[in-house]
């Protein structure tokens, strides 16, 4: 019997001293603001070319987790973890995507809305409720235009969410949350946008000549009401509702 060949997929010089220098990092023997070594001295310490250097040092200031500055050198650079993930997502975020982001919040948030109503503190409800009222508080401005009120409706609607799986206490959900943070903004800002023009149509509201509306919405506030009365199945009900987004209706 002839054996089986496994094929090593092979690492190139540059990726071999590029994650040597994400380890200096992640060890913390290089620290935010430190200025790195010259190149040469890189070399000479991984027996490399400078080019080998230089090209490591290029992936990782891609990366935001080195930046070079004219004249001073190259240093190590607090990791923008929000920012690494928008330009992921900017690239990979199609209209197809909103059903891959609904599944992937009906699967995260249900649970974390099961954990949060087997866990949570009073103080940690409080806080959610807290993210309710900043929610309803915001009075949609006619001057400023449908773009920055769907924006800021999306912010503070994510904020609630991110709540809702912090309180899951469980950080694994709330890194993956996270992690998807600028899809999620593209899916509410789609639901948001749809369900704002409905109400303006439905209630004959020109929101260009209108300064300012107060769009009822008590989506957010039922669904803590649930988390409190420990109703994981009003709590799922409300959830479906919400995350819809082929549901123009706005939720009241």
């Amino acid at each position: 019997m002839d054996e089986e060949i496994i094929k090593v997929k092979k690492v190139n010089l540059v990726d071999q001293v590029s994650n040597q220098l994400k380890e200096l990092i992640v060890e913390g023997k290089w620290t935010i603001g430190k200025k790195i070594p010259s190149e040469n001295s890189l070399a000479d310490k991984f027996d490399v070319s400078r080019l080998t250097v230089r090209l490591a040092i290029q992936k990782l200031v891609t990366l935001g987790i080195l930046e070079t500055k004219a004249g001073a050198g190259t240093f190590v650079k607090e990791f923008n973890f929000d920012g690494y993930v928008k330009k992921i997502s900017d690239i990979m975020m199609k209209p197809e995507m909103l059903d891959d982001v609904q599944d992937f919040r009906r699967h995260i948030e249900i649970e974390c809305g099961r954990l949060a109503i087997k866990q949570a503190t009073n103080h940690q409800i409080m806080e959610l409720e807290r993210a309710v009222k900043h929610y309803n508080d915001f009075i949609i401005n006619g001057e400023k235009g449908l773009e920055y009120n769907v924006n800021r409706l999306a912010a503070l609607d994510y904020s609630f969410h991110y709540k809702l799986c912090q309180i899951s206490n469980n950080s694994l959900f709330l890194l993956a949350y996270t992690a998807a943070k600028e899809p999620i903004i593209q899916y509410l800002k789609s639901i948001i946008k749809s369900r704002l023009e409905t109400f303006f149509v439905e209630e004959n509201i020109n929101i260009e000549n209108s300064k300012r509306i107060q769009v009822p919405d008590n989506s957010h506030y039922n669904m803590v009401l649930a988390i409190k009365a420990k109703d994981f199945a009003q709590f799922k009900k409300i959830f479906y509702q919400m995350v819809n987004y082929k549901n123009t209706t706005p939720i009241r």
